[in-house]
């Protein structure tokens, strides 16, 4: 399929930097068996289902420190950040920027298509204008498990020395 671009100003769409179709996991899995499903296929960002409905979103990145039999549910964020397919990969890359999140779950309607991560962009750097290299924890330039603290800038959570600081937004990490 040849790759689709935004007619007017001919930027690369989110469909064509995507992975699809995401592997989505039930809340009830346990981490052992997401990290292990990790491992074996490569994936890091896992949408999950309660009853076929997405309900959260799981990065290993949040799976560190869980007990191997704890459920997903117990590590999940529910705070879900989305973008269409059609959207330009400057406007995800834009979205991960100001949410702090280093994943996006693609949805075309209420249809689940895609994720699309911040390496998916990485790969993709010139269309997105190097805006994803821009988000790296302060301190120490790491692009994982990003906290946003209350000055806009962003943390690791090994920096911030803490999962969730009550003066931090979460955000999901690469």
């Amino acid at each position: 399929m040849p790759c689709s671009t935004n007619e007017s100003n001919q930027e690369l769409l989110v469909r064509n930097v995507m992975s699809s179709p995401p592997v989505a996991l039930d809340v009830g899995e346990s981490v052992h068996g997401a990290l292990t499903l990790s491992s074996e296929r490569g994936i890091h960002h896992f949408p999950l289902l309660r009853a076929g409905q997405i309900v959260g979103f799981v990065c290993t990145c949040d799976l560190e420190g869980a007990g191997l039999n704890d459920t997903l549910e117990s590590c999940m964020r529910t705070d879900v950040v989305t973008v269409p397919p059609e959207a330009t990969t400057r406007a995800a890359a834009q979205l991960m920027v100001e949410r702090g999140v280093g994943s996006l779950l693609v949805l075309d309607g209420d249809a689940v298509r895609g994720i699309v991560t911040r390496e998916d962009l990485r790969k993709d750097g010139s269309a997105n204008g190097g805006l994803v290299e821009k988000v790296h924890c302060h301190s120490c330039h790491r692009r994982h498990r990003l906290l946003r603290t209350s000055a806009g800038e962003y943390e690791c959570v090994e920096c911030a020395g803490t999962q969730q600081p009550p003066h931090f937004e979460t955000g999901f990490g690469d």
